[in-house]
């Protein structure tokens, strides 16, 4: 079958299992979505747009955690899928689309390992006046942050994080030379002392989702719960935990701090990831299981409850300009030739 053939018998199909009008509105978010990116790269050098893009899907990762915890106010995957949104809760846009890109983006074992979209996309349930004007005095009272994200990208200029060894909380710059977008990220802890960087953020999230998977038999840690054939199977999480917690046991049988964990690392030369994962591929337990091992996620990746979804909503960006191109998601556009 040609790849023509298998687009046609993809459209007939979604004719049937889609309606048109689900169809239709979603297609016209994907459009407020390229207008949104189209917005920041016009305002941008044309030698600094790919930089702008970054830094901004950076921030509205950020903000989706803000607004999870401050707005919709929910402590877990579980209250997220079960909470109605108010008009008063509906995100920025930047924000709709990271949480449509993390859905989109990933397979269903790392949406497991994150939240579960699917059961809400924000911007579906459209922006009029009204609705637009409560949930913006509602996010800024909230959050503190501009609603507007463009706004955002030149006047909210730091974001907090929390210390991965000790909780305490810091206000850290966007931009500069030790500021969050850059590689060269760095932050002294005022109330340990460690300095935090990105390598140090990906191995506290590691260290949370280790504590997690003690509690809770049901939780996997990053990419161990899918097959090699791309099936969904939790069944393994608990002993797989079990051998990386074995596999990271100091002498007295307990996992060492983080910050002692780091400095073990620093003494070879090594990030902490790269420490920890070298640790794990070390495991005879880990290695009899194909794809078992927790992968190191890139810099980013340190997101509270989230995969990384500064990767998501990269891999959606160039969807959504081949979508726009088709002519398909204009926001008042019609759908495709096959859907009307």
């Amino acid at each position: 079958m040609s790849s023509t053939d298998k687009q046609t018998a993809l459209v007939n199909q979604l004719q049937i299992d889609v309606p048109k009008e689900k169809v239709k509105a979603h297609l016209q978010v994907l459009g407020v979505f390229f207008l949104l990116l189209d917005t920041l790269a016009a305002i941008s050098k044309p030698e600094d747009v790919e930089t702008t893009v970054d830094e901004f899907f950076q921030r509205s990762t950020y903000r989706l955690q803000v607004w999870l915890a401050q707005v919709v106010n929910v402590d877990g995957e579980e209250d997220f899928k079960k909470k109605p949104l108010q008009d008063h809760e509906l995100p920025p846009l930047d924000v709709a689309l990271a949480l449509h890109s993390f859905g989109a983006a990933f397979p269903p074992a790392e949406a497991h390992e994150g939240i579960d979209s699917g059961q809400h996309n924000p911007a579906s349930q459209g922006y009029d006046e009204l609705k637009s004007l409560a949930a913006a005095q509602y996010w800024q009272s909230s959050t503190q942050l501009k609603f507007d994200a463009i706004d955002s990208m030149s006047k909210d200029a730091t974001r907090v994080i929390e210390c991965p060894s000790c909780g305490a909380a810091g206000s850290v710059p966007w931009a500069g030379a030790r500021g969050f977008t850059s590689p060269g990220f760095e932050y002294d802890c005022a109330r340990c002392g460690l300095v935090v960087n990105h390598d140090l953020l990906c191995a506290g999230k590691f260290f949370e989702a280790l504590a997690r998977a003690k509690n809770d038999p049901g939780f996997c840690l990053p990419n161990t719960a899918i097959l090699v054939r791309g099936e969904l199977d939790v069944s393994r999480c608990a002993s797989i935990v079990a051998a990386v917690r074995k596999c990271l046991q100091d002498d007295k049988g307990g996992i060492p701090p983080l910050k002692d964990l780091a400095e073990s690392a620093a003494n070879e030369g090594s990030s902490t990831m790269a420490f920890i994962a070298n640790k794990l591929s070390r495991a005879d337990a880990l290695r009899a299981e194909r794809n078992s091992a927790p992968a190191v996620r890139p810099k980013y990746a340190h997101t509270p409850r989230l995969a990384d979804v500064v990767v998501a909503l990269h891999h959606q960006r160039p969807f959504i300009n081949n979508v726009y191109k088709q002519g398909w998601s204009a926001p008042q556009t019609a759908v495709p030739a096959g859907f009307r």
